[in-house]
């Protein structure tokens, strides 16, 4: 109920007790005139003190609500003095939000600005990628197609060696006949010479020649030549075989030298390289140890690694081999991180790494890249060691000629 109103309804209720008031004297004051009872006006008296004192305390409630109404309107006016305050806040608060979000639109501006620079620049370097991308893919439709037609003189190249190898085998034998057959034939013309000698003697002896023997000698002496003339061809085989057999020793022996060689260029390349070794053989192996291969605990190239891999690519792309096989190694040491649920799944995955980083590169066809997983069941070392743990870890590359 607000101030006005019940001030208003103070005053009427004032006003309703004096106008009762009012009819009460005049209804005493008939009364009196006709029934005279001095009884009655005394009691009337007596009310009409008692409502003037009613009166009185209405009046004096009257003035406290009224400073009870002041006091309230004073707050009042100090509530709206504090609100008027607040909004004058607000309003400074919303203005300097409005600045900031200046600020921030211009910011924003010039990092949007910033990224279409950025990207312009990548959709450049897109294309200048594709470019090299595609000279990439020229280049190794080209070492695919001189893989192909070396594959294909390789194959000949094997047909040829093994259809060479089966005419050295057949001459072997055909020497080792016809030696046994000269041998024969030496001791034939030895008899026949003997004979020869033997007739001449009884020709000498009888001082005269018969027909008879005239012609068996013609005969000796024919069969004396033909017999030469055998053996003469069988030596020209003999030596022919001879020279072929040496032919394919000295193939042979330069096939040696040049894996020789290639082995000793490799260990002589890689012997001041930390974290790599190279192991000589019919197929020889570059060792890379994973610790300094990768990035610890993952399967990404290290920095090193990229150094180390980018040393050992040249090497690779000039000589010439049929197969790289990819050999992930591992020590005993259980896996616990993810995504890795053995060492066997570690393993070839820092395999797979190797392989397609190799068979990324143009001089390297991909087609003759294996990748394949040990776990730790081929150890170059103890487990029982932190040094010999770390050579376990490692990733092989052998070299298939």
């Amino acid at each position: 109920m607000s101030f006005d109103k019940a001030h208003r309804l103070r005053i009427n209720g004032t006003v309703h007790v004096n106008k009762s008031f009012n009819r009460l004297i005049l209804s005493v004051s008939a009364s009196l005139l006709f029934s005279g009872c001095h009884m009655q006006i005394r009691e009337l008296k007596s009310d009409n003190a008692m409502l003037e004192q009613r009166v009185l305390q209405y009046q004096q409630d009257y003035e406290s609500s009224e400073a009870q109404i002041r006091a309230l309107q004073e707050k009042i006016a100090g509530l709206n003095a504090t609100v008027s305050e607040k909004e004058r806040d607000i309003a400074s608060l919303k203005e300097r939000e409005a600045a900031t979000r200046r600020v921030m639109t211009e910011a924003q501006q010039s990092q949007a600005e910033a990224l279409v620079d950025d990207m312009q620049e990548r959709v450049e370097r897109e294309n200048e990628l594709r470019l090299e991308l595609d000279g990439i893919a020229a280049k190794l439709e080209t070492a695919e197609n001189d893989k192909r037609l070396f594959e294909s003189q390789l194959q000949e190249s094997r047909i040829l060696t093994e259809e060479l190898l089966a005419k050295l085998e057949e001459s072997a034998d055909r020497i080792d006949g016809m030696a046994q057959q000269a041998e024969d034939l030496r001791g034939e013309r030895d008899d026949a010479r003997a004979e020869r000698d033997d007739f001449r003697r009884q020709l000498q002896a009888a001082e005269a020649g018969t027909e008879e023997a005239a012609a068996q000698m013609e005969e000796l002496s024919s069969n004396l030549r033909d017999r030469e003339k055998e053996l003469a061809a069988a030596e020209r085989e003999l030596a022919e075989m001879k020279a072929q057999i040496a032919e394919k020793s000295r193939l042979d022996e330069e096939a040696v030298a040049a894996r020789n060689d290639f082995n000793a260029s490799l260990a002589e390349i890689f012997s001041n390289s930390a974290g790599l070794e190279v192991v000589a053989g019919d197929r020889p192996k570059v060792i890379m140890v994973s610790d300094t291969l990768f990035q610890p605990g993952t399967v990404l190239l290290s920095d090193e690694g990229l150094q180390l891999m980018e040393a050992v690519v040249p090497e690779l792309e000039k000589r010439q081999w049929s197969e790289l096989i990819v050999e992930g190694h591992t020590d005993n040491t259980p896996v616990r991180s993810m995504p890795f649920v053995d060492n066997w799944d570690l393993a070839a995955a820092r395999a797979s790494t190797v392989a397609r980083w190799l068979a990324a590169r143009p001089g390297i066809s991909a087609r003759s890249i294996t990748a394949t997983s040990h776990a730790y069941f081929e150890p170059r070392a103890t487990n029982d060691t932190a040094e010999g743990r770390r050579k376990n870890r490692r990733v092989e590359i052998v070299i298939v000629p």
